[in-house]
């Protein structure tokens, strides 16, 4: 015989011990009195020993029953407090969930992400933190933040311990300019078309080994090499300083533009991707639904 008890069980105990009366019990719990009568039955048969008596005067408890309510409205509380648990983990309900991002990913990738999550978990408290890859890592590893958004570093994070990532998106980089350039004039570029002009680097560009070698590698190929522009500026300023200056900038083709600026396509071009990144040890229930979630959404598409 099978000893193990279903729920279903003690709650026809419960209903027809605390009413006293099979019928209302049944009625309590929106089922047939033969359904209840058969689970009373059932319930005995694994107990070994009866826990209800019928007289003129209505439903009774025996002894054995008496130490049996206690118990059983003792566990059907604790399956429901479960229950509200998990709901409220799988929902998100009342969490906070830190959210860091690089300044590049601040102008394209990050709020779409945010947007999307705030539709899909209306009930979760996003937070979104401003920094950088190092830092993010620093945070990670401290518990300090949940979610970080950024570049992976060319070697990735696979000898990270306790590190996961998964991938948000892979993007080209368009060419942006301001809208008098007489570039805007064509509908797509060629590596050739931007002979002569200054690249405008954010700090991130011009200490970031592979985008200057691809850089470097694709104006060469084109006959030139770059002129660069260093500036101490975030990567979101690029857009403004352009709009009050001459040359050209490479960004996201997903970056929000301004009304000064406008972006060309361009031949053969440079890839950025991002990735989602968090801590195993300090990961919060919520986070590999998130995961899950993003990869297969298509937002960045």
């Amino acid at each position: 015989m099978d000893y193990r008890i279903d729920l279903q069980l003690l709650r026809a105990f419960v209903a027809v011990a605390e009413e006293r009366n099979f019928a209302r019990g049944a009625k309590r719990l929106a089922t047939s009195q033969s359904a209840v009568s058969v689970r009373i039955k059932r319930l005995e048969d694994i107990l070994g020993a009866r826990i209800l008596e019928r007289d003129r005067q209505g439903t009774n408890l025996t002894p054995i029953g008496e130490q049996l309510l206690d118990e059983a409205r003792h566990l059907l509380a604790q399956s429901e407090r479960l229950v509200d648990r998990i709901r409220a983990a799988a929902t998100g309900q009342g969490e906070k969930i830190r959210i860091a991002s690089t300044q590049r990913a601040m102008s394209a990738v990050t709020p779409k992400l945010i947007s999307y999550l705030r539709l899909e978990f209306p009930k979760v408290d996003f937070t979104l933190l401003a920094h950088s890859s190092p830092e993010q890592l620093d945070a990670l590893r401290a518990g300090k933040i949940d979610i970080g958004i950024l570049q992976p570093p060319a070697n990735g994070f696979q000898k990270m311990a306790g590190i996961s990532t998964a991938p948000l998106v892979s993007e080209p980089l368009v060419v942006a300019m301001p809208r008098k350039d007489p570039l805007t004039k064509k509908p797509a570029l060629d590596w050739r078309d931007l002979r002569g002009r200054v690249f405008t680097l954010a700090p991130i560009q011009k200490n970031e080994p592979l985008f200057l070698k691809g850089l470097t590698e694709r104006c060469g190929a084109a006959g030139f090499a770059p002129e660069i522009n260093p500036q101490d500026i975030g990567f979101r300023a690029i857009m403004p300083y352009l709009a009050a200056h001459e040359g050209v900038a490479l960004v996201p083709a997903s970056a929000t533009l301004s009304v000064e600026i406008e972006t060309r396509p361009i031949g053969n071009p440079l890839q950025i991707e991002f990735e989602m990144i968090w801590n195993d040890d300090f990961r919060k229930p919520l986070i590999p639904r998130i995961s899950s979630l993003v990869e297969g959404s298509g937002i960045f598409s």
